[in-house]
């Protein structure tokens, strides 16, 4: 979670887990063995910001760290549950599995996360238990679900058209004032 005015992304893997545990009571692990690099946004923030007018240069990763998602399912049950965790066998379509290390980011730039997983939980289970976000299921809350329309119109189900066609025709207009300026 960013700022109190940030959009808040319920489609990343903590935040929908935390979603999940507080709202159903149950979670849906994958597989399970797969690794993700996690980091904090507020990190992020403090990292760049500094060094955006220095000559640090290159590809860094940053992270707080490396956690797979069963690990992560099962904190999130002790932190944010009590929910139950069920392990699906099921091959899954998303087979991305990567650790990276953090060590070029902390020796050049001196990036620590201040922000750890738990961290994390904390915040987006508060943002549910006080409800700050009345309706989880808006497509706001997920970078496929906003761009959908704009991806692929043709799979928008009935009902949704009016709203889209509003911010749809709001977009042409700026393209085509652009385009005769």
């Amino acid at each position: 979670m960013g700022d109190t005015y940030s959009r808040i992304r319920l489609d990343l893997v903590v935040n929908l887990l935390v979603m999940r545990a507080k709202l159903v009571g149950e979670l849906q692990v994958f597989g399970g063995a797969q690794y993700r690099p996690l980091l904090h946004v507020r990190d992020v923030a403090s990292c760049v910001v500094p060094h955006l007018e220095t000559n640090a240069a290159g590809i860094y990763n940053l992270g707080t760290e490396n956690v797979t998602i069963q690990e992560l399912a099962e904190r999130i049950a002790q932190r944010a549950g009590p929910a139950e965790i069920q392990l699906v066998e099921t091959p899954f379509q998303d087979t991305r599995n990567y650790r990276v290390s953090f060590v070029k980011a902390e020796d050049e730039l001196g990036f620590h996360g201040r922000f750890d997983i738990d961290d994390a939980i904390d915040q987006i289970a508060a943002l549910i238990d006080t409800g700050r976000v009345k309706d989880l299921s808006m497509a706001a809350f997920s970078n496929l679900e906003s761009l959908r329309p704009y991806l692929m119109p043709e799979a928008i189900p009935l009902g949704r058209e009016v709203r889209n066609a509003h911010s749809l025709a709001r977009h042409a207009s700026r393209r085509e004032g652009l385009m005769t300026s």
